[in-house]
């Protein structure tokens, strides 16, 4: 729960050794993934961070993104399974303008919605890191497929980009 993702939390604001934490399906809740975000602002050796079925919500992907803002180690985020829902996803496309480490972006079933798409779509026009973006299981729909396919003609960089189960139709499959 939130006392366990705290106390890891804790933890790693001591370590300057581990590349990589995967804590999935532990229910670390919104407090766990605000506290896991706020030693990522500090933390310059962990790569890899994986949150999947964590109930962090969007508040605790707000956290995250924010952290992104400043974390410059990160390479590997995977957030699948967390109900982050637009305002998370939106939050998160904030933090990826000024990341300039990520590589691969998990953030599958989610409930990502149209906006959330769109905003994603809006950073992947001006990111030159990210390589794997898996956005499977949400609800971009037909205008956020359009926004990714606008972007992805900017995009030089992506080379791994999962859209399934998206509500994604003709119109969006035409773009």
């Amino acid at each position: 729960g939130d006392e366990g993702g705290i106390a890891i939390a804790a933890g790693l604001k001591e370590n300057t050794s581990l590349k990589e934490l995967n804590l999935g399906q532990n229910s670390i809740g919104i407090e766990g993934g605000k506290a896991i975000a706020d030693v990522l602002k500090q933390n310059h050796t962990l790569e890899k961070l994986h949150l999947y079925r964590n109930e962090v919500g969007n508040e605790g992907a707000k956290a995250i993104a924010d952290a992104l803002k400043q974390n410059q180690t990160l390479k590997d985020l995977r957030l699948p399974v967390n109900s982050i829902g637009d305002e998370g996803g939106i939050a998160i496309a904030a933090g990826l303008k000024e990341n300039t480490s990520l590589k691969e972006l998990n953030l599958g079933q989610n409930s990502i919605g149209i906006e959330g798409g769109k905003a994603i779509a809006d950073v992947l026009k001006q990111n030159h890191t990210l390589e794997k973006l898996h956005l499977y299981r949400n609800e971009v729909g037909n205008e956020g497929a359009k926004a990714i396919a606008d972007a992805l003609k900017q995009n030089q960089t992506l080379k791994d980009l999962r859209l399934p189960v998206n509500s994604i139709g003709d119109e969006g499959g035409i773009a």
